[in-house]
Formats: structure tokens, C-alpha cells, sequence
């Protein structure tokens, strides 16, 4: 058959984002691909999600079955200029594949596809239609860095999804116990009585953020499972069968103090002082007092500190010192959008919120953060 180089490389580039470097079957590090109806299928697989896609061919002879090594692929791909490819591959003998170019051919043997596993198709419960997938890819991207990665908290390794039909809108949260992110969407397409509930682990969200948020996509939930559609992929994966903390309760309402923050000050005093914060617990302390914040970094240890100066708009006349883990809060900053960040607190024990300066309608962003204990 036929097919451009760069049809071929694009869809082996976002298959193997799936598929891992160490692999329980040795199969799994393959891409199926299956000849049929002048088109080529492509599938990548971990055995709890996978990605597929469906190419057309310019000319095709024959139809069958084999899998490559992503690998091997991708790197034979690479290789060549965007150019038509004519590919050959002997399904009944000796599995040899080998690639035409124009300025010669490279060939290596593919696999049987009898041995790949079995890709169960779904029954879909509910699906959602035309969803807006750059504000949900945004939207997980913004969450993701939050999630936990102990495998002990199998409930909080990942995205979680969930309607809440108090304020028509879709919740996508991420939390790993010290830092909690909250992006609420509305107006994104989902039915106002619609109820969702689901936990998308980080591996599947990761791909899902990173490259099927083009154009719309649509959002489909089976038993355990889920599956997304865009024009060019559709991905499906094992949910997490876990049930996700209550994070409503968990987010302050009554953080009546609120200092207004440059942004790039205070990431900039960040830069400067998190160096000479202690390593094991890189926390800063947050000092509030008149019109001014000081950030200091103090390792005792070490005998080292550092500690930096920035105006703050702070509405209490009593002043505030409150420690946070440097690198946690470097982090939620880049997460803001707006150049003023806004931090409500209530003292120096519950947690602090973070939120822009002035929140987009469509799209509500709090990030908690759980102060730590400061030194006398």
C-alpha cells in the first residue's frame, strides 16, 4: 500500500504516548495495524488504555494484519522527508516490512497479530457530544501537576471529573493531600441534569491534555471505562474504581484576609529565596504586615537564608505569617493566568487559596495550598 510519510509519523508519534517502555507482553510494545478497505488502523496499547486511528491509503493490494515495534517505526519514519511511502509487508510467510522511499527502502521483520490482545469494544451509558476539547485539555493542565503519585492513594492518582449541578458546571480536580487544584467549567456542552463522576488516571489524562483536545471531541462513559473521540483518534481507558474525597468540604469559605500579589514578583522573590530554604521541606515563610510581603528562606541547618521584599495589597491591619513549601507554590503560580494572583487566608493553620485576580467566567480557577508548621 501507499501513504504519505507524515500521516504515518503523526500517528505513530501520538500511538506510542501510550504505550510503555517496559511491558508486561512483549507485544504491547507494538502498534497494531490492519489493512482492510484502502485504509490503514492503528492501534497502541497498554492494556488499559489504548489509541487508535484510521488512515486512508493512496493505492493498496491485499489485506491483513501485523504489528511493529513503535520504536523501530517512529525511528524509520523519522528518517525520511515528507514524501509518498509504498509499504510492503508478507502476512503469510515471513513477516518482512519494508518501507519504498525514493531514495531506496528500509525493511525489518513485523509480528503476527494473532498474540495482541483482544480490544473489547464498549457500551456506551452516556456520551456527550461537541465538547468545547481545548478548555478541557487547558483545563486538566491545570489540575495535573496537583495529583498525588502515591500509588497508596489509588483515588487521588489522577483527574477527577464531576458535575455539579448547584452551579451548572463540570469540576476538574486534582489533589495529592497538600495542594488541591479546581478548575470549574461552565457553558461547556454538558447537560445541566447530567451526572458525572468519574477519576481519570494521570497517564490517560496526560495524553489526553497533551494531544486529542483539537477541535471538539466527544465524552462517553461505559461501566469502568471511558472513551474520547476527536476527528483523527479515539482513545479509550480503565477509569480508576475508586471513590474521589469530598474536596467541597475541604475548600474554605471564610478566608476573609486577602493580600493582592504581582505575579512576577512574587515568582521572582520565589527564585531568589527557595535556594536557602531547608531541601527536605523547601518552605518558605510569608510575612504580611502594612503594604509589604516578605518571603523568606531560612535552612538553620546550614546556617544559610535569603529573604526578598515585595508591595502586597493587604486588607488586614494586624499582620500575618504564614509558611508554605516553595516549590508548591512556584508551581500553582505558573497555573494563573492573570499578571495580579490573589491569596485569602484565615490564619496561620487552615489553608490558603489562591486564585486569579479576576476570575474568568467560563472558567473558575482555586488552588488550595496546606500551610506548614513555621519555626519559632
Amino acid at each position: 500500500f501507499q501513504i504519505s510519510k507524515n500521516a504515518i509519523e503523526g500517528a505513530t508519534v501520538i500511538l506510542s504516548k501510550v504505550i510503555n517502555a517496559k511491558n508486561p507482553l512483549p507485544i504491547l510494545g507494538d502498534i497494531l495495524c490492519e489493512v482492510a478497505n484502502n485504509q490503514l488502523t492503528m492501534t497502541g496499547s497498554d492494556g488499559e488504555c489504548s489509541i487508535g486511528t484510521t488512515l486512508d491509503l493512496d493505492t493498496m493490494e491485499g489485506e491483513g494484519r501485523f504489528c511493529l515495534d513503535a520504536g523501530r517505526l517512529l525511528t524509520a519514519a523519522r528518517q525520511l522527508g515528507d514524501q509518498p511511502l509504498t509499504i510492503t509487508c508478507c502476512t503469510e510467510s515471513d513477516y518482512m516490512f519494508t518501507i519504498e522511499h525514493q531514495d531506496g527502502q528500509i525493511h525489518f521483520l513485523a509480528e503476527s497479530a494473532d498474540e495482541y490482545p483482544v480490544i473489547d469494544d464498549i457500551t456506551i451509558v452516556q456520551q456527550f457530544d461537541d465538547i468545547d476539547g481545548e478548555r478541557i485539555g487547558a483545563a486538566i493542565k491545570r489540575c495535573l501537576w496537583s495529583a498525588s503519585t502515591n500509588d497508596l492513594q489509588p483515588a487521588m492518582c489522577g483527574v477527577h471529573l464531576c458535575t455539579v449541578a448547584k452551579y451548572d458546571c463540570l469540576d476538574i480536580v486534582a489533589s495529592d493531600g497538600h495542594s488541591l487544584v479546581r478548575s470549574r467549567l461552565t457553558n461547556i456542552g454538558i447537560e445541566s441534569d447530567a451526572k458525572i463522576s468519574a477519576i481519570l488516571p494521570t497517564k490517560a489524562a496526560k495524553v489526553l491534555a497533551d494531544t486529542l483536545t483539537e477541535g471538539n471531541i466527544s465524552l462517553r462513559f461505559a461501566e469502568g471505562k471511558c472513551q474520547i473521540e476527536t476527528d483523527r483518534y479515539c482513545m479509550t481507558f480503565r477509569l480508576t474504581d475508586a471513590v474521589y474525597p469530598k474536596y467541597h468540604s475541604v475548600i474554605p469559605s471564610d478566608n476573609t484576609i486577602e493580600a493582592c500579589l504581582d505575579k512576577p514578583a512574587l515568582a521572582q522573590s520565589i527564585k531568589r529565596t527557595l535556594p536557602f530554604a531547608p531541601d527536605s521541606s523547601q518552605m518558605l515563610s510569608l510575612h504580611f504586615e502594612g503594604s509589604e510581603l516578605t518571603v523568606t528562606g531560612n535552612d538553620f541547618d546550614f546556617s544559610e537564608g535569603a529573604s526578598d521584599k515585595i508591595l502586597a495589597g493587604y486588607n488586614c491591619s494586624e499582620y500575618l505569617t504564614i509558611g508554605l513549601k516553595g516549590s508548591t507554590l512556584a508551581k500553582a503560580l505558573g497555573y494563573i493566568t492573570t499578571p495580579v494572583v490573589r491569596m485569602k487566608m484565615k490564619d496561620a493553620t487552615h489553608p490558603v487559596l489562591l486564585e486569579p485576580d479576576e476570575q474568568d467566567e467560563d472558567n473558575e480557577v482555586t488552588i488550595l495550598m496546606m500551610p506548614m508548621l513555621l519555626n519559632d
